[in-house]
């Protein structure tokens, strides 16, 4: 666990669960493997690698998500930021709304697939598309 106040957050190459939270600073997780927890009150929140679950949210700061593995759940949220996830090319249950901003939705979408992908943002766009 990481917890800052102030600053940026670098986590590369890690195996197991990684939770950061901060307050001012940009994140970021470079080739991680395992459940991502990532939270920031103003800042960036990017994150690349292998996971089963990751929950990300911010309130103010862009985030940009890519994996190369099928995963369970990808939970992103952001009062104000843009998102950008990009994910392997299957087919997902897709949950996304933004209140002001665009949507580009690349990739293949039912509700009986296992992989969840759930994204919202107030003020932003949201793109999620294949890798």
């Amino acid at each position: 666990d990481v917890d800052t106040t102030s600053g940026p957050v670098q986590v590369d190459d890690h195996v197991g669960d990684v939770t950061v939270r901060t307050v001012s600073g940009d994140t970021e997780l470079q080739g991680v493997q395992g459940t991502v927890h990532a939270e920031s009150t103003s800042g960036q929140i990017f994150v690349d690698g292998t996971f089963d679950t990751a929950e990300i949210d911010t309130v103010s700061g862009d985030v940009d998500v890519r994996t190369r593995e099928y995963f369970t759940l990808l939970l992103v949220k952001s009062t104000s930021g843009n998102i950008t996830t990009q994910v392997p090319a299957k087919t997902y249950d897709l949950l996304w709304e933004t209140t002001s901003g665009s949507a580009d939705v690349g990739v293949d979408t039912s509700s009986e697939a296992t992989g969840r992908i759930d994204v919202s943002t107030i003020s932003g766009s949201l793109t999620v598309t294949p890798r």
